[in-house]
């Protein structure tokens, strides 16, 4: 649960709401709804948790095998996850969520035709991202020092009706591939 007994998904609820709004005048199916909500919940945020972890593992083997002494090898760990969440966690994420547009683009032409289709599946994508990965990093917390920062997740990410980070990106790149299926692909 949230700060102050609000589950992640009422707070999901008011970026739902806009999807609606956005997609008043042409209703997508609501199977593709659930899809792009169901992908960006398992598909993406379990690819990404995969190859985060894998690279992890990967830079703390670099760095621990440059380091000499115990002394060096202590902050490893720490300076590993460091730079994933930095330099590759984003593109990891973004790929990882974007995938789920670019299948609905190519199998689903006759559904996902306009740039208001690309806003919104990507915000459904980002929004589903967002439901797991706040509960993640609150049990992760949880797990590590007995705290649990509902709060901190809840205004991070759903404090602009939950259109804020990986909603917003997802729409971004949504909005770029319909954009590109509008216009035939081509230039001019």
């Amino acid at each position: 649960r949230l700060a102050a007994g609000v589950d992640e998904r009422v707070a999901a609820l008011p970026a739902l709401a806009v999807v609606l709004w956005i997609d008043r005048r042409e209703r997508e199916s609501p199977w593709l709804y659930a899809f792009a909500l169901a992908w960006g919940m398992v598909g993406a945020a379990g690819l990404s948790l995969l190859l985060n972890s894998a690279a992890i593992q990967s830079v703390y083997d670099s760095l621990a095998d440059a380091a000499t002494g115990a002394a060096s090898v202590t902050g490893i760990a720490d300076q590993a996850v460091l730079l994933v969440a930095v330099f590759v966690g984003p593109l990891v994420e973004e790929v990882a969520k974007g995938i789920a547009l670019l299948l609905l683009a190519f199998f689903l032409r006759g559904q996902f035709f306009t740039v208001r289709d690309g806003i919104v599946f990507g915000i459904l994508v980002g929004l589903g991202f967002n439901l797991l990965e706040a509960p993640f990093y609150v049990m992760a917390a949880f797990a590590e020092d007995g705290s649990a920062p509902w709060a901190q997740q809840l205004v991070g990410r759903f404090v602009l009706f939950g259109l804020n980070g990986h909603a917003l990106y997802t729409a971004l790149f949504g909005a770029g591939v319909g954009y590109a299926i509008q216009r035939g692909g081509t230039r001019g």
